[in-house]
């Protein structure tokens, strides 16, 4: 099983990624998943902490609203 995160440890993280170490460091470092690392990067978790805040949308999706404006602009 892999370890829990303190505060202290996310903030780490954040600043050694930030720094340009990679995900994979990171998760051998303190024995978490690369996922969690890219969560915590992407604010999906930890956020309140990391002030972090995570996408609304999917990068490179549009809504159907938008979408519908496309269409009806063609």
């Amino acid at each position: 099983r892999r370890g829990k995160l303190r505060p202290a440890q996310v903030l780490e993280i954040l600043a050694a990624v930030r720094k340009g170490k990679s995900h994979v460091a990171m998760s051998e470092k303190f024995q978490i998943s690369v996922e969690a690392i890219a969560r915590i990067m992407q604010g999906k978790s930890w956020s309140k902490l990391t002030g972090i805040k995570p996408a609304t949308a999917k990068q490179g999706t549009l809504s159907n609203r938008k979408t519908a404006k496309i269409k009806a602009h063609n």
